[in-house]
């Protein structure tokens, strides 16, 4: 699978889940800072991770099985890590997200986590649900994805 047609389903994932829920950043309201933005980027990011691959009829992202392996080999470590961004004031979940930054030896390590974290909301709700999910909602669920 090309890079290019990964990245269009990705982009085309993000359309549809800004057009379900009628906004495409955090919601009003909430206050913007790295702890709300890292809980807001797990899920967004995610979401459009998780229906790429669904679009697109495979499970194998452009950046390769090896990047997939790694990322589940230490799954649990990359939770815990970036459940402490959240709480860093300056960076937050940055390494996390861009091919330029690293956690573990590993680019992109947020958009696997992501993935996982709406294919569990996946078995939960309807898609159109998931999409639509209060923030309050979508932070107890990333909570919850993290530390399990």
């Amino acid at each position: 699978m090309g890079k290019l047609q990964s990245l269009a389903a990705h982009e085309l994932c993000h359309v549809i889940h800004f057009q379900l829920r009628g906004e495409d950043n955090l919601p009003d309201g909430v206050e913007r800072n790295n702890y709300n933005i890292g809980i807001w980027r797990i899920y967004e990011e995610g979401f459009a991770q998780y229906f790429q691959n669904k679009l697109l009829l495979n499970e194998i992202d452009s950046r390769g099985k090896e990047w997939i392996l790694k990322c589940n080999e230490n799954t649990k470590e990359l939770k815990r890590l970036y459940l402490e961004a959240l709480q860093d004031n300056d960076i937050g979940v940055r390494n996390f997200f861009g091919d330029w930054f690293q956690v573990l030896g590993i680019s992109d390590a947020g958009y696997l986590l992501g993935s996982g974290l709406i294919k569990r909301l996946d078995k939960k709700y309807s898609i159109e649900l998931t999409a639509k999910l209060s923030f309050s909602d979508i932070k107890d669920e990333v909570l919850a994805f993290l530390q399990d």
